[in-house]
């Protein structure tokens, strides 16, 4: 099954109703966007994590959420990647880092 995509509208959508005064609960919350509760509190998170406060996000742009969700997508696929070829292979860990290698090279030399 594919991973859904984070929808800009639902994350500001989300962002302008918890900047409001009365912040209704999370089952709400998540019957509006028609979404999971789970949903909502990852997408809650990523509107946390990027800096923003709820009323400033919300007052994004479309392609300004966009942009910033691609940029987090990015940042987690890199770690997440980086940090278990480091565990099983500490010497190619540091040469990428040092920019003496390149991943790809690198999985060449492993298999070939």
């Amino acid at each position: 099954m594919r991973k859904r995509q984070n929808s800009p509208v639902k994350l500001q959508l989300l962002a302008k109703i918890l900047c409001s005064p009365v912040s209704p609960s999370q089952r709400f919350i998540a019957k509006i966007l028609q979404v999971s509760r789970f949903c909502v509190k990852n997408y809650q998170t990523k509107i946390e994590n990027s800096g923003y406060t709820f009323k400033d996000f919300s007052e994004l742009s479309l392609q300004n959420i966009s942009a910033i969700i691609k940029l987090q997508n990015k940042a987690m696929k890199h770690s997440e990647k980086y940090s278990d070829l480091e565990s099983f292979f500490p010497e190619v860990q540091s040469s990428l880092q040092n920019g003496q290698a390149d991943l790809l090279n690198s999985w060449r030399k492993y298999f070939f």
